[in-house]
């Protein structure tokens, strides 16, 4: 016999109030997604066009990327 569904609990504060958003937490992951898109993107494209120059390039694209979203996190 199958046990009846439940919801999930929703922990909440200790004052008692509706827990809040991690705005953080969401992009950090956002950033990571966006780091391992662009990673297989430059991937694919070498494989593609078989080029070692390409890659660098979307290596050094990256990179200023990374540095751009880094100090935007800093300075929140």
């Amino acid at each position: 016999m199958r046990e009846p569904h439940t919801t999930p609990k929703v922990s909440k504060s200790t004052d008692g109030m509706k827990p809040t958003f991690n705005a953080g937490r969401l992009l950090l992951i956002s950033i990571a997604n966006i780091y391992l898109s662009h990673n297989f993107v430059c991937v694919l494209n070498l494989i593609y066009i078989d080029s070692v120059q390409v890659y660098q390039n979307c290596c050094v694209k990256e990179t200023v990327l990374i540095r751009q979203l880094n100090f935007i996190v800093e300075n929140l």
